[in-house]
């Protein structure tokens, strides 16, 4: 019986530690007087906690948590360092009127908002906490009731500071590949262990790999069903991705699309007529009062069937259109067509 195999580089950052520290469990458990052995699983064993440290690294950093909380207090600390500094600075019956009109010249020298970023808001502390240690500021501040705000501001600041440079030399040991690195040395420790530990089953059979063996497959099952899942969420959003467009309203056969100008309905025979198209004489004529064949318009309809102007104006919509004309217009047309007779 041998070790069994599985592919360590597909699995997932912590689930590479927890299967790397379950083997270095369980084998540091068996008493083997083997030097070779014992190196190997002391070199596999280094590299597993070595990784443990870079994936810690990682993490979200808690001096982050410090930052936070040590620049909110100095803010706040400065903002009623300047709001009640400039209340007695611009208070005519304030005691401390003159002093208070320097001291906050100072302040405003510092050209420093509370939103600031905290390294500005770092450096602007440091000043003004060195312009404010002046005997004379020291005793308004004492006296206008200041003095625990200006020590609370400058431990702040100094938290802050503190803090950053151990974030900093925390993002220094990250470094770019680190994480890589790590996980290649120790799986390069843990072959060097399997290959000599399945040597090693050749002269001493009686050493049982039963129980890593099922752990092994455990590991190696679950990353298989989790391949298989990425792999059907792989074809399904390709199988997505080729497939043709959702036709738009646009795309309708000529037959289905609505002339512009109208809301709603079937287009079948509402076309406008096309220039050369000419309504029948029955359909146009009618008869005036007099008895006499004509329009509505009050043009005499010729009778030989010829085309007239009225007959070809206004084509929209199902039929012409003609413009009315007043009772005036009919009579002197009326009497002109009499005169010529």
């Amino acid at each position: 019986m041998k070790i069994d195999s599985i592919k360590l580089q597909a699995l997932e950052n912590d689930t590479h530690f927890s299967f790397h520290e379950a083997g270095t469990t369980l084998f540091s458990a068996i008493e083997c007087e083997n030097e070779t052995f014992k190196s190997k699983l002391a070199a596999w064993l280094t590299a597993t906690q070595h990784e443990d440290q870079v994936l810690k690294l990682l993490q979200k950093s808690l001096e982050l948590k410090t930052v936070v909380k040590h620049n909110d207090i100095r803010r706040e600390c400065l903002s009623a360092i300047f709001q009640i500094v400039k209340m007695h600075a611009q208070c005519p019956h304030s005691p401390h009127q003159a002093i208070a009109e320097t001291a906050y010249e100072y302040l405003q020298n510092s050209r420093v908002k509370t939103h600031s970023g905290k390294d500005r808001l770092t450096s602007a502390i440091h000043h003004i906490l060195d312009d404010l240690n002046q005997e004379e500021f020291q005793t308004l501040l004492t006296s206008i009731g200041l003095k625990e705000v200006f020590e609370k501001m400058k431990a702040s600041n100094e938290a802050v500071k503190k803090a950053q440079l151990a974030r900093d030399k925390e993002n220094a040991k990250k470094g770019a590949g680190t994480v890589t690195t790590a996980r290649q040395e120790t799986d390069k420790a843990y072959r060097a262990f399997v290959s000599f530990a399945n040597s090693l089953l050749e002269v001493f059979p009686g050493m049982i790999v039963s129980e890593w063996n099922a752990t092994v497959i455990r590991y190696r099952r679950n990353l298989e069903f989790k391949q298989s899942l990425a792999a059907i969420a792989r074809k399904k959003a390709e199988a997505q991705g080729n497939q043709p467009a959702a036709p738009q309203e646009d795309n309708k056969p000529s037959g289905e699309q609505k002339p512009s100008g109208q809301t709603g309905g079937s287009s079948a025979g509402q076309q406008p007529p096309k220039p050369t198209d000419k309504p029948t004489g029955d359909a146009d004529a009618s008869t005036d009062s007099t008895g006499s064949g004509t329009g509505s318009t009050g043009d005499k309809t010729p009778a030989d069937g010829s085309d007239s102007d009225a007959s070809q104006s206004g084509n929209s919509g199902s039929g012409p259109i003609y413009t009315p004309v007043s009772p005036a217009d009919e009579v002197s047309a009326n009497g002109k067509e009499k005169a010529a007779e």
